[in-house]
């Protein structure tokens, strides 16, 4: 195992819990799953509004609005059960990662094989969390409050993407959306559009 390296610019942590196991899924899913979520969503859509309208007998409308309203609520149950599943193969003693960046890598205590920042696929922060995908399917979860280094997170990021040549994407819970933040953040995407 790894010790963090006394020489890093920046270090973090993350200390895992069952929520965050689940919300690192969840965010893996909204960002590289993107299709399939709006494609169940749209035929929840279809199939409710489909049971509304269509005039028939009230068992296959019934039937059609239950399927609906399963395939709404069900969104997200392919990555909570992949995040079960890691939470079960843990067996109550869920990681603790400490995290050490230096100029053109990182490394993890959990692992003797340094992270190349080129070698990074994605970048992607929350309210509270960093991550960092060097595949879809493969990634690491940081917690923002924990860095330390010169300008702390900010100085963090900064020094990924100019050393990975990727920007980060800034990701929103379904809890924490606004009107506020959806414009904000579409006038993050096209700063030159003018005022919305």
């Amino acid at each position: 195992m790894n010790t963090p390296n006394t020489h890093a610019k920046y270090t973090a942590d993350m200390v895992h819990t069952e929520e965050t196991i689940r919300l690192y899924a969840i965010t893996q899913y909204n960002l590289f799953r993107k299709k399939q979520k709006y494609l169940t969503t749209l035929a929840s859509c279809a199939l409710i509004v489909s049971g509304m309208l269509i005039r028939t007998d009230i068992w296959p409308r019934a039937l059609l609005l239950l399927i609906g309203c399963v395939l709404a609520t069900n969104l997200y149950a392919a990555p909570k059960h992949i995040a079960d599943e890691v939470i079960r193969r843990f067996n109550g003693r869920l990681p603790v990662l400490c995290y050490s960046f230096g100029a053109d890598r990182f490394t993890v205590n959990t692992s003797s094989v340094p992270v190349c920042y080129d070698s990074v696929f994605l970048l992607a922060d929350d309210k509270k969390y960093l991550y960092i995908f060097l595949t879809p399917e493969t990634g690491y979860m940081m917690n923002k409050a924990s860095v330390s280094g010169e300008d702390g997170y900010e100085g963090l990021v900064k020094t990924l993407e100019e050393a990975s040549g990727r920007t980060t994407r800034h990701t929103v819970r379904l809890s924490e959306v606004s009107l506020k933040t959806m414009i904000a953040n579409i006038r993050s995407r096209f700063p030159n559009s003018g005022r919305l």
